[in-house]
């Protein structure tokens, strides 16, 4: 019989043990909860229409001819032409802005039976 009194003593202790950490942990766990604060987040979209101040635009001018000067010239009419436009739709000058002419040399395939040489082209890029 002695032995039952052990095990009995034991799971005594045991289930007072239980009774004892479940108020702890309960009273943390209660204290916890009173202590947030009581706000609500909110994550999502929102859209909102507005007038832009700023543009940037890419473009190239390309121009060919047999004649350098030629393309040139008619590289900056399309140059003048693309001004004349921006400031039609209100975009003042200073806010224009055009990067170096880049000239190559373009050398067909074909040749001019009456020379013996090959035909050549030049191309300006703005």
């Amino acid at each position: 019989m002695n032995i039952n009194k052990s095990a009995l003593t034991l799971t005594l202790i045991g289930a007072v043990a239980l009774l004892v950490s479940v108020f702890v942990l309960a009273g943390g766990l209660k204290g916890f909860r009173s202590n947030s604060p009581k706000t609500i987040s909110v994550t999502g979209k929102a859209e909102r229409n507005f007038t832009s101040d700023l543009i940037v635009w890419s473009a190239t001018f390309t121009s060919e001819s047999t004649d350098l000067q030629d393309a040139y010239s008619e590289l900056k009419g399309k140059q003048q032409a693309v001004a004349s436009y921006l400031k039609s739709k209100s975009i003042p000058s200073e806010a224009i802005a055009y990067s170096s002419v880049s000239i190559s040399r373009e050398n067909e395939s074909s040749y001019d039976e009456s020379l013996g040489v090959p035909s050549t082209a030049s191309r300006a890029t703005h």
